[in-house]
């Protein structure tokens, strides 16, 4: 979070098959929890999975905006 700009983004990528989701999210809270979740980013078709926890991850943070 120190490196971002009040109102920053991060964009996290994973692409670890054995790691869902629930990773990255429980990282973040841990470890940046005043960072927002934004969204996950859709896959190109290239990262397709049957199963879309297998597959690439990204995932969007927000940092909150200065007061």
């Amino acid at each position: 979070p120190d490196l971002l700009a009040p109102g920053g983004h991060a964009l996290l990528c994973l692409n670890a098959p054995e790691l869902g989701t629930a990773f990255l999210r429980d990282q973040m809270e841990a470890l940046a929890p005043a960072l927002r979740f934004v969204e996950r980013v859709a896959n190109p078709g290239v990262f397709g999975d049957q199963d879309p926890e297998r597959a690439l991850k990204v995932l969007v943070y927000a940092a909150p905006p200065l007061p």
